[in-house]
């Protein structure tokens, strides 16, 4: 973020507060969070103006259609993550007695995500890729993680 948005920016999170953006607020950053229950079909809370930039911290993944939503954000400046398709694994499913978002409807390869993106008219300047594992982990998918 520091990289890209000096402190004190306003920014537009999609989703409930959470610990990234009350981080992003420890960090001096001004935090307003955009959530609905459904935001596939409720997605005006993302299009509000008067924000530096417009964050979304895996969240994408769980819209069946994203597409209307990016194209409706004011902010001129997106920050975004995904968790990106995993070849070895299938889509994830979590318990949704506990959850009922805990769901993905997307698994997106890099290739698929960046073509969101564009077709809803951002321009993308950065690209960044994370692995996310616990070095201590064991069992199949941590291993095919590690390849």
């Amino acid at each position: 973020m520091k990289k890209h948005l000096p402190s004190g920016s306003k920014v537009l999170d999609l989703g409930p507060k959470n610990a990234l953006s009350k981080r992003l607020e420890s960090e001096g950053y001004l935090v307003q969070n955009a959530y609905t229950n459904d935001l596939d079909a409720e997605f005006d809370c993302a299009s509000q103006a008067g924000f530096d930039a417009f964050t979304s911290f895996e969240v994408f993944e769980h819209m069946v259609s994203p597409m209307p939503l990016l194209k409706s954000i004011q902010a001129p400046l997106l920050i975004t993550s995904i968790p990106l398709s995993l070849w070895f694994a299938e889509a994830y499913r979590g318990d949704l007695n506990d959850d009922p978002f805990d769901e993905h409807y997307h698994e997106f390869e890099p290739w698929q995500f960046e073509l969101l993106l564009r077709k809803s008219g951002w321009n993308i300047e950065e690209v960044e890729y994370h692995r996310s594992y616990k070095p201590w982990s064991f069992g199949l998918r941590p291993l095919l993680r590690r390849v």
